[in-house]
C-alpha cells in the first residue's frame, strides 16, 4: 500500500465532470485461489481524491475476521485480467479519448497461467491497457510468465527484494506514468 500511495501521491486524483482530466484508478484483488472469484474492490468513479485511494487500499487489504485467508495461486488472474475490461467497470470512468491506460499487478511469486496471459496480450495489443508487473520478494521462478503477461520485459520490475527496493521502485512508475501522460502511451 505505501508503495502505490507513495508512487501516486503526486498525481491529481479526481473522477466526474468537474475534473476530466484527473487520474483515475480502479482496484481489483487477487488474493489466491481459496477466495474463489477476483473482486473489483474499487471503481474508477469511487476513487476521487487521494484520502478515496488510501481508503481503497485500506478496504482492498483481506480482514481476517471476515475474509477467506489469502492463499498460494494464481488461478483467479485470469478472472481479474478479465474483469478490467468488463463494460460495468469500463463504464464507471474509463476514458476512450485518452490511451495511456495502464494495469499493474503485483505479486510475490505466482506465476501467470496461459488463460491470464492471452487474456492480457489480447487487451494489450486491441490497445485498452498496457500492463505492468511487479515481483515483491520474488525468486524469479515467475520472470518468464510476468514477461509474458506484460509483454514486454521492459514492463516487468522485478527488482524489489524488500521495502526498501520496492519503495525505490515507486519512483519508477511514477515517472512512467508522467511519461505517458506526456507522450500518450506506455514506454516501458
Amino acid at each position: 500500500t505505501n508503495f502505490f500511495l507513495s508512487a501516486l501521491g503526486t498525481f491529481n486524483i479526481a473522477t466526474g465532470p468537474n475534473n476530466p482530466t484527473g487520474t483515475h484508478f480502479a482496484i481489483i484483488q487477487v488474493p489466491g485461489d481459496s477466495w474463489g472469484v477476483a473482486l473489483i474492490s474499487a471503481t474508477f468513479d469511487t476513487i476521487t481524491s487521494y484520502n478515496m485511494l488510501q481508503t481503497a487500499f485500506a478496504n482492498a487489504w483481506p480482514d481476517p475476521r471476515y475474509d477467506p485467508p489469502q492463499s498460494p495461486g494464481q488461478t483467479l488472474l485470469k478472472n481479474a485480467t478479465a474483469l478490467i475490461v468488463d463494460p460495468n467497470l469500463l463504464n464507471s470512468g474509463y476514458r476512450t479519448n485518452i490511451n495511456n491506460h495502464l494495469v499493474i499487478y503485483v505479486t510475490t511469486k505466482s506465476v501467470a497461467d496461459q488463460g491470464a496471459i492471452s487474456i492480457a496480450q489480447s487487451i494489450n495489443t486491441n490497445g485498452t491497457y498496457s500492463f505492468l508487473a511487479l515481483a515483491y520478494k520474488s525468486d524469479g521462478s515467475n520472470i518468464q510468465s510476468l514477461t509474458s503477461y506484460v509483454s514486454n520485459k521492459a514492463c516487468l520490475l522485478y527488482q524489489a527484494t524488500d521495502s526498501n527496493s520496492l519503495n525505490s521502485q515507486a519512483t519508477t512508475l511514477a515517472e512512467l506514468i508522467f511519461s505517458a501522460s506526456t507522450t500518450g502511451q506506455y514506454t516501458c
